[in-house]
């Protein structure tokens, strides 16, 4: 089996730690955004907020 050498494995590594990161802040900002749009239709059909506030 072949395998790159070390310093190309580090590279390789750190970019796809990298990667495993920007999934972590997207699932997260995805997971708030849901949230927040739950409470607003909430608000809004409850009449707690109006469309225009």
């Amino acid at each position: 089996m072949l395998v790159p050498p070390p310093e190309e494995q580090e590279s390789i590594g750190a970019t796809l730690a990298a990667l495993d990161d920007k999934v972590r802040v997207h699932t997260e900002i995805a997971r708030t955004a849901g949230e927040y749009r739950a409470l607003l239709a909430d608000l809004l059909m409850t009449g707690a907020l109006s469309p225009g506030a």
